[in-house]
């Protein structure tokens, strides 16, 4: 039986790939089809991919360093915040 860490170690990059996709695609729609400018959306999708596959390859080593991916995750918390805003 897995525990709750294996499968977010496993599972957190494509999870953030599906999440970026939808959010792309989404945001894709919206632009041609009804000429409604929601690049936020794209913008914060793309950011979440890019850090969920940094975050899923720094757990995926023998040795992961816990200061990296807190790191990872400050600066996409303030990215978030950053775009919003």
């Amino acid at each position: 039986m897995q525990t709750m860490k294996d499968l977010i170690k496993n599972y957190i990059g494509i999870a953030g790939f599906i999440v970026a996709l939808i959010g792309v695609l989404t945001s894709a729609y919206y632009k041609f089809y009804h000429n409604n400018e929601l690049d936020s959306v794209g913008e914060l999708s793309l950011l979440l991919w890019i850090s969920t596959m940094t975050i899923s390859d720094e757990l995926n080593k023998p040795n992961p360093k816990q200061w990296y991916i807190y790191l990872v995750t400050v600066v996409l918390i303030f990215c978030f915040i950053w775009i919003i805003y």
